[in-house]
């Protein structure tokens, strides 16, 4: 027999329980100073809120260990949630409230249950993502959404709170291109950090030296593939999304130079894992020339991202190859070999 029941609340369930079980899961938070309405709502407020959509509970036998209130979106109320969430108003987004697990039965996966059964009821409705609002310092509630595959799309301060409210959000009808840019976003990074450690063994003359008439340095292909990336391809890809920023002059020293790469390898991922679903099979309109402008998929110009990346990896291999000295295994299969539990 399952350890369980999840089905949709009934009027033979009481409310006080209900709003007892709420009670005692965000006491925790409640502790740590944060005013969650869920840690001291009455019945009345219970009930006000269950109305407001479909209510899932769990039981287990006839004790109420777990809830969670599904619902459509809002229409737009001055001084609410939707003023400062716009997320709220996506027609095709639904949000929960009133997650709550007893603590006595943490760790089971009842958790994991409950919101895959509001999960199940947004997608049997036509909605295509899931939203809710959680407060900052809840750092056990957030882990479990990210790990619920729930991403951080706004912040904002909510009056009379004690904390930041944050916004998770997810597709439900996630991309099939997200997992495998993010996996080349993750080799991007290890590959760069890989080869710049190498790198670091040469001296300023051997970064310096030119392999042939017309071919670049060790320093001149490490300046290229920075302009190339930070400056051109996360303007036109990120757009406002800064990368962090290393104080350095137009043409940065050796440390600043590398640090910056790896500050720009490093942020793809974020970046890519942050985009909803629309920006990710969107297009990018961008200057070619003076007068070309181009349009190609978000996903192209990721790889052509990458693709310059590993271009330029190629030649700094074959450079270090020439000096002497050892070349690192970079390729994605090195990589995933190495991720591979042993």
């Amino acid at each position: 027999m399952p350890e369980f029941e999840i089905r949709a609340l009934a009027t033979r369930d009481s409310l006080a329980q209900l709003t007892s079980l709420l009670h005692r899961a965000y006491a925790p938070l409640a502790a740590r100073g944060l005013n969650i309405n869920a840690a001291t709502q009455d019945e009345a407020r219970t009930r006000e809120r269950t109305l407001s959509g479909q209510t899932f509970v769990a039981l287990r036998g006839r004790e109420l260990v777990g809830s969670v209130t599904v619902c459509s979106p809002p229409e737009t109320q001055p001084g609410t949630l939707t003023d400062l969430f716009p997320q709220y108003l996506e027609r095709s987004c639904c949000r929960f409230h009133q997650f709550a697990v007893d603590p006595d039965y943490t760790g089971r996966g009842l958790a994991s249950l409950l919101l895959r059964q509001a999960e199940e009821w947004a997608l049997a409705r036509g909605y295509r993502a899931m939203a809710v609002d959680m407060a900052e310092g809840a750092t056990e509630l957030s882990a479990f959404y990210r790990h619920m595959g729930y991403r951080v799309v706004a912040f904002a301060q909510i009056p009379g709170k004690t904390y930041r409210s944050q916004v998770f959000r997810k597709d439900l009808h996630p991309s099939p291109l997200r997992a495998p840019l993010l996996t080349m976003a993750r080799h991007h990074r290890w590959a760069t950090d890989r080869l710049l450690d190498a790198l670091a063994t040469l001296s300023d003359d051997e970064r310096d030296v030119a392999p042939g008439l017309g071919q670049a340095s060790v320093r001149e292909v490490l300046a290229s593939l920075l302009a190339c990336e930070r400056g051109l391809w996360w303007e036109r890809i990120a757009g406002a999304v800064p990368v962090p920023a290393v104080p350095g002059d137009a043409a940065p020293g050796r440390e600043p130079l590398a640090r910056q790469l790896r500050e720009v390898a490093a942020a793809w991922h974020g970046l890519i894992d942050a985009w909803p679903e629309e920006r990710l099979h969107g297009q990018l309109r961008h200057r070619k020339g003076v007068l070309e402008r181009e349009m190609l998929s978000q996903a192209e110009a990721l790889l052509q991202v990458f693709g310059h990346a590993g271009h330029c990896r190629g030649l700094l291999g074959a450079r270090l190859s020439a000096l002497g000295r050892p070349v690192p295994a970079l390729d994605l299969i090195d990589m995933l070999k190495q991720e591979a539990p042993r």
